[in-house]
């Protein structure tokens, strides 16, 4: 993040705002030692909701701000990596007149990595050549604040808070799914949304956790199946 903030022009201010909800991890700690002060915030909650810490820390990101139109919510997550361009190219986007963009995502090589999972994952994440990507991710998605604000931001869902949002701004607002800019997150099956990325990994791979169903039938988890989820209490982090 420190790198796709640096990218950006000296004439767009950025700030960065970290939601540790329920966290047992170091998540905290390390926001800590990277946030700069300033504009800098981390929110430190327990409201064991994905779509209630996301909320959180959209209120956060656009207190004081006056002309929502000219302010940029780039989300993502924790365990996610951006790359050096995640910003640029989203508010280049936004320069464009799109109010929402939807990246798209790979499999991080950490301790979790699992190379039959990655492949599977690889195979079932394609799209037809010239068409937009079916794929929405909350860990990589941009959307113009009075957009936002507009179109009721993000729900309380403990699942499929991200599917959720973007029907609404499909609706309401020129949205643009874009695989220009790929994020690597996190290839842990342990997730703390009930029907979350981990759920659709652990479909991938059945014979990890055998007695563990996949998040919906076809072990998808795009924006058309995002009715499929139950509101189910979780612990989540954002």
């Amino acid at each position: 993040m420190s790198l796709a903030r640096r990218r950006v022009s000296e004439k767009v201010s950025t700030s960065c705002v970290v939601v540790a909800d329920a966290c047992t991890d170091r998540t905290a700690e390390v926001a800590r030692c990277f946030l700069t002060g300033g504009q800098d915030v981390l929110e430190e909650v327990e409201v064991r909701s994905v779509g209630r810490a996301r909320q959180r820390g959209v209120a956060s990101a656009i207190e004081g701000h006056e002309d929502l139109r000219r302010v940029w919510i780039a989300n993502t997550d924790a365990d996610t990596v951006v790359p050096d361009n995640w910003l640029t190219a989203q508010l280049r986007l936004a320069n464009s007149g799109y109010d929402a963009v939807a990246g798209t995502v790979t499999l991080l090589e950490d301790d979790d990595w699992c190379p039959t999972v990655a492949a599977r994952f690889e195979r079932a994440y394609r799209w037809p050549p010239g068409t937009p990507h079916p794929h929405i991710h909350g860990c990589n998605l941009g959307v113009r604040a009075s957009t936002y604000l507009e179109v009721g931001g993000w729900s309380e869902r403990c699942s499929a808070e991200d599917g959720d949002l973007w029907r609404r701004l499909k609706t309401h607002a020129r949205v643009l799914s874009s695989a220009e800019s790929r994020v690597a997150t996190s290839a842990r099956m342990h997730g703390r949304a009930p029907d979350g990325f981990a759920g659709h990994l652990v479909s991938l791979d059945q014979s990890a956790f055998p007695s563990r169903q996949p998040a919906h039938p076809c072990g998808c988890q795009d924006v058309d199946h995002a009715g499929c989820h139950e509101l189910t209490p979780a612990r989540s982090a954002s």
